[in-house]
């Protein structure tokens, strides 16, 4: 019954082969009844004794074929086809099928071949490096190594180009910027903003809806707060003091008018004026313990008052000679 079967797929390889390649699915059985299935263009002998090279130079440790070669020697191997075609892709499937039908006792193939060759052995490869921490390192400093060996991008220019386009496509730029941000979010934990073309829920169950997800974006901030030292705050306060700066120095003075208006209606006075009296009064109060740093405000601040005076002069002696 093999041996119909082996012929049935063999009878498929053409007479010419100087115009394509043969590719051989073959077995390898090793004394102790382990059976590797796998295919090549190369003659069998060659393939042969290339597994028997690797196992007795002590090449893929751990994996169930070489091991077995290394316990018999590289004696008593034996090496079979088991067909023959002239397509890869026909190999790799006709591999796969008689990998899975090998009992996983006798199987000495790691992986499910074929088409599942790669991912297999790189899933296999990836978890023994991250068992080991020392030797996850080892291999990752050596890739980076090797990638700036190799590597001849220039950043600068890269960076350079980014950036013209951000400007040049700030739209695209803050809806990359922003998904990423969304993806990043959602991995953290962090539910994204939930947007319906058509929302017909009630309008009870709407602002529930918003008022949870708002709470969960409070928490979640203050909880990212918490977790900022002193320094840190202050930094990122400085940014944002920075930007603001920029910010109103680029608008109108009606503009500049409307911004405060706004910003005035929606402060809650009851909660705000408290908490601004008292900021002041730690302002005031560090300030006070520097004594340089204080003297030196003080003169500032009197020096901004005499020029404030002698320009409303300027402006009423110019307004009078106007009439």
């Amino acid at each position: 019954m093999e041996r119909e079967y082996r012929e049935a797929l063999t009878a498929d390889v053409q007479e010419d082969k100087s115009t394509h390649k043969t590719y051989t699915v073959y077995k390898i059985s090793t004394p102790a009844g382990n059976i590797y299935i796998g295919y090549t263009s190369q003659k069998l002998k060659d393939r042969l004794r290339q597994h028997r090279y690797k196992a007795l130079t002590g090449q893929c440790i751990g994996h169930p074929l070489y091991d077995a070669i290394r316990k018999c020697n590289g004696e008593g191997l034996t090496i079979e086809p088991i067909c023959c075609v002239n397509d890869r892709n026909t190999a790799m499937r006709l591999e796969e099928e008689n990998i899975a039908l090998t009992s996983s006792e006798q199987s000495a193939n790691l992986t499910r071949g074929g088409r599942y060759d790669g991912t297999d052995a790189a899933g296999i490869f990836w978890k023994k490096i991250n068992a080991d921490a020392a030797e996850r390192t080892k291999y990752l400093e050596t890739l980076s190594k090797r990638k700036l060996d190799d590597d001849w991008s220039d950043y600068d220019k890269l960076t350079d180009a980014a950036e013209q386009w951000r400007k040049d496509n700030p739209k695209e730029a803050y809806r990359i910027s922003y998904r990423a941000i969304r993806i990043a979010n959602k991995k953290n934990g962090y539910p994204p903003p939930c947007y319906v073309e058509c929302d017909n829920r009630p309008l009870k169950e709407r602002l529930m809806h918003k008022f949870k997800l708002n709470e969960v974006k409070s928490d979640y901030v203050t909880q990212v707060w918490s977790k900022r030292t002193v320094e840190e705050k202050k930094a990122i306060g400085k940014k944002i003091g920075e930007a603001q700066k920029r910010h109103m120095n680029n608008l109108t003075k009606d503009e500049k008018r409307e911004a405060t208006k706004k910003a005035r209606s929606s402060i809650d006075r009851t909660v705000q004026g408290p908490a601004a009296s008292k900021g002041l009064k730690n302002w005031w109060t560090e300030l006070r313990k520097d004594p340089e740093r204080y003297n030196a405000y003080i003169a500032s601040r009197i020096e901004t008052q005499r020029r404030n005076r002698e320009m409303k002069k300027i402006q009423s002696k110019q307004g009078e000679d106007i009439s």
